[in-house]
């Protein structure tokens, strides 16, 4: 059973706080679309806006921030937009990933490299909620970001790749060292098991995982070896044979627009989100074994699965 706490409000969207069982997540409506959205910061798709919300009592959007418009493109594309999708906070420093992509007849595909946009979040800071910088990537579709405790200081960056009737598996993983801003290692996805698209990664207790959009599984890579190749080769191609180790397949995927969406982890398992077939697999961590299932009602995009309630 699910129940509504909170609703807020900000322009045509809605940011819906709901408890489910002991666990809690958020859910951002706009129209038909449905999403889960983080905890502080929801980032309306569309618009190209971070909006800082007051989830207390009585709270409620406390800011506006636009993101940059002006973003690298391709040659012969007229225009992209930001397209932010996930968030990542720490030390005072909001990172969002930026897909950057073209919405034209072609539909929306990357038009050029992904990006994450730095926003200053420090309070006390005079560049509090401004952007103060823009990291541009080797990947493209820009999608998921996480802060591993197992890389201290290290952000992890998953970029889909491609879509022309279909994700290419072109995907890329990549590491920005958070103090300066680089990217200090990279892993192409390509070449493993028929290519990756990633849309959303998360790590806990030394694994990570990677929500495939080319099709309904999830991907499993040692955090461990990855960090000892970024330390091996840093600002170098790490292979993916190095770190990936697997796929975890969900049951009755496969098609046209059917792929892993949403990822989090949360008491010993995974929660997966499954697109267009709007089915939510809970998968156990340690034996890699879909314990359960939900019809979740219209498609969810990324989700958040917080440790205890807030």
């Amino acid at each position: 059973m699910e129940a509504v706490e909170r609703l807020y409000e900000f322009g045509d969207m809605k940011l819906v706080v709901v408890h489910m069982h002991e666990g809690a997540y958020l859910r951002e409506q706009s129209g038909q679309r449905h999403s889960v959205v983080s905890l502080v910061l929801p980032a309306p798709f569309i618009a190209g806006e971070v909006g800082g919300v007051n989830l207390g009592p009585g709270g409620g959007v406390e800011a506006t921030i636009r993101l940059p418009q002006d973003l690298p493109r391709d040659a012969g594309v007229a225009r992209t937009r930001p397209f932010p999708g996930s968030l990542a906070l720490g030390d005072g420093v909001l990172f969002v990933a930026c897909a950057n992509l073209r919405g034209d007849a072609g539909g929306l595909r990357a038009g050029g490299p992904g990006v994450v946009a730095v926003i200053d979040a420090a309070p006390a800071s005079p560049a509090f909620h401004t952007v103060t910088d823009t990291i541009v990537l080797r990947g493209r579709d820009t999608a998921g970001l996480a802060l591993p405790e197992e890389l201290p200081g290290m952000l992890l960056v998953a970029a889909a790749g491609d879509y022309a009737d279909g994700f290419k598996g072109n995907g890329m993983l990549e590491v920005i060292e958070c103090a300066t801003h680089a990217v200090v290692a990279f892993v192409p996805l390509a070449g493993f098991r028929g290519g990756v698209a990633p849309l959303e990664v998360v790590v806990a207790g030394g694994r990570g995982y990677l929500a495939d959009a080319m099709r309904g599984r999830v991907i499993t890579f040692d955090v461990e070896a990855l960090r000892r190749a970024i330390t091996a080769a840093p600002a170098l191609p790490v292979d993916a044979r190095e770190c990936l180790r697997g796929a975890i397949e969900l049951p009755g995927t496969g098609g046209p627009l059917s792929y892993a969406s949403g990822l989090a982890v949360n008491d010993g398992e995974i929660f997966v989100l499954e697109f267009n077939h709007d089915r939510l697999f809970v998968i156990d961590r340690e034996r890699e074994e879909i314990t359960r299932s939900y019809i979740v009602g219209l498609s969810l995009i990324p989700i958040s699965a917080p440790t205890r309630p807030y």
